[in-house]
Parts: C-alpha cells; structure tokens; sequence
C-alpha cells in the first residue's frame, strides 16, 4: 500500500515528479483515491543546490495543503552520488532505516547496484504511461534489466564550451572542434602558438575526471559500455571504452590539459586567466560560468561536442535520477 501511495503522489507532483514517497513519521495506509497523504517529511538526498528544489516543491505544498495537509519536504546535500549510495548501503545493512531518505538522486552506476541490493523502487510501471513526455532515452541510465528504477531528473547533451578570444587571438578556427581529431589538433596549437601557456581544457586529479570526462562525456560518445545485456562487467575489454579513455589519456600525456581541481576557485582563476580555453562538458556547466567566471564572461561561446569519426555520435545526452528508496 505504501507504494502505491508513493506513486500516487508522484503523479500529483507530475513536474520532474521526485517528491513521491510515504511520510517519514508515519506508516499508516492510505487509500490514494482519497487524494489526501498523511502528516510527514520527505528526505532527499541530492548533489548540487537542493535547497533549490525544497523551496519550489515546499511552495507546490503550501498551494495544495488541501490533499497534502501535514507534509512536508527536507533536503540534504551528498558530496557526490558515490557518497549517497555508500551511505545509504551503510544505513541499510545496518538496520538504520530511519535515518535513510526517500528520494535519492543516482547516476547508472548507483542505480545499478541499489537496485540490485533491493534499495530502490521500481518505477517501471507508473514510468511508461509518461514516457512521451521525455526526450528518447530519459530513463536509459535508469534501467536495469528492462526495469526503471529512476525518474530523470536533468537529461543533459554534452557541450563544448570555447573562449572565443583566445581563439581568434592565435587564429585558430574553433569549426575544426567539430571532431575529436580536430579537438586534439586544436589543443596542439594552442600549446604550440601560446608557447604553453594556454591549455586546451582542464583535468582534475580527483573522481570528478572520471565522471566529466568519462563516464558522462567520452563513454557515452563512444558508445562505451561499463556492462554487457547481462549485467557482466566488460569495461577493460568494450572498444568504446578503449576509444574513449585511451583518448583523454592522450590529451593528458601531451600536456594539453591543465591540472586543478573541479569546482574550485583556482580553476575559474585560470578560466578568466585565458589559461583554459574550452570546457567538454555536460550543458549543465552554463550555471557556474555565469556565477563564477567575470572577465572574460562575455568571451564565451557554446557548439555541439565534437564527434568520434568511428561513432558519429554528437552530445550523447546523460540522465540523473531521482530513486525512491524502498
């Protein structure tokens, strides 16, 4: 019964509907044809800015106290969606329920083993009556075995980000970008017309690498598979994988990328620098340009991510998940 009141809310919240789950301080059944939910709090879990989403979805609450009397919505910030699984593992294995959430934001790789250790919901079945409602492929990252376990939150192309200025200034046209032979070109001029000072992009020696440039940017353009049909591992041996880590790791061995820390001052330093010239990265990266970069904000400019001549695939888009936790 439980479940179906989760989702029944869900439908009433329709708008990226992640806000749907049974009340933190009560258990009781409800008949959802009532269309009235019980006193409680949803936890979310999520990365990034969620005090955002508390106060949008805290307002739909106020404006429909009618069927939602006593609920009432709280948020908490993960580091990382790594983080969030390995806590929420944790609380479960050790019989924490209270202290686990009832939505928390996944990538493929959470989703996969959450739904495998019977943590998460299958939403499957309230998923694909809405499905026209998505862009093809929303929920891809979310299924597991032909069953979704997650509602897309934020379907993402990849970009290219580029300083225009440092572009015209060594003349070179940022068109030749439009491939990744024609990306990697374009960063050996750089390095070679700034006499090194200006490096085609950036790399970070923490996970953030892996996820930016990996797993959410070149897997996904190479078609590179982590798992086969069968849920087996095949990441050393996938050809797309080889393609696209093999790839970056040609971008770092020849000096085309510069070394700082992700989501960190430094790296919007040498960004208003001149110091990085492009950013590959998911379109999401337009939020913290317009907060975070101010001398040279006017300069840049955004075109679709170069392609892979093997793959032709441009801007793979990449799903994160809201996940009811079961």
């Amino acid at each position: 019964m439980k479940k179906i009141v989760v989702v029944a809310l869900m439908v009433l919240l329709m708008v990226v509907p992640l806000l749907a789950q049974g009340s933190r301080d009560t258990k009781a059944s409800v008949d959802p044809s009532s269309q009235v939910y019980p006193k409680g709090t949803i936890l979310i879990w999520s990365t990034g800015q969620p005090q955002f989403r508390k106060m949008y979805y805290q307002d739909w609450l106020e404006r429909n106290r009618d069927i939602a009397p006593e609920v009432n919505i709280e948020v908490e910030t993960i580091a990382t969606m790594a983080d969030g699984q390995q806590r929420l593992a944790m609380y479960a294995l050790s019989g924490d329920y209270t202290s686990m959430p009832e939505v928390i934001m996944l990538d493929t790789v959470g989703i996969v083993e959450l739904s495998s250790a019977g943590l998460l919901q299958d939403l499957t079945d309230y998923y694909l009556p809405i499905a026209d409602q998505f862009v093809d492929g929303a929920a891809s990252d979310a299924t597991v075995n032909g069953r979704i376990f997650g509602l897309p939150d934020a379907v993402r192309p990849q970009l290219l980000f580029y300083n225009a200025a440092i572009f015209e200034k060594y003349n070179i046209d940022p068109a030749m970008m439009s491939t990744f032979d024609g990306y990697y070109e374009a960063g050996k001029l750089l390095k070679e017309r700034s006499n090194g000072k200006v490096f085609l992009s950036y790399i970070d020696p923490s996970t953030f690498t892996w996820r930016y440039w990996g797993r959410r940017g070149l897997m996904p353009q190479a078609n590179a598979r982590i798992w086969d049909e069968q849920g087996n591992i095949v990441i050393g041996s996938d050809p797309g994988t080889k393609l696209a880590l093999n790839y970056l790791d040609k971008l770092n061995r020849e000096g085309l990328l510069y070394k700082t820390r992700m989501f960190q001052q430094p790296l919007y330093e040498a960004t208003d620098d001149g110091i990085i010239a492009t950013y590959y990265i998911g379109a999401f990266w337009d939020e913290f340009m317009r907060k975070n970069i101010t001398r040279t904000a006017g300069d840049w400019r955004v075109m679709n991510a170069p392609v892979f001549k093997e793959v032709g695939t441009a801007g793979a888009p990449v799903s994160t998940s809201f996940c009811l936790v079961d």
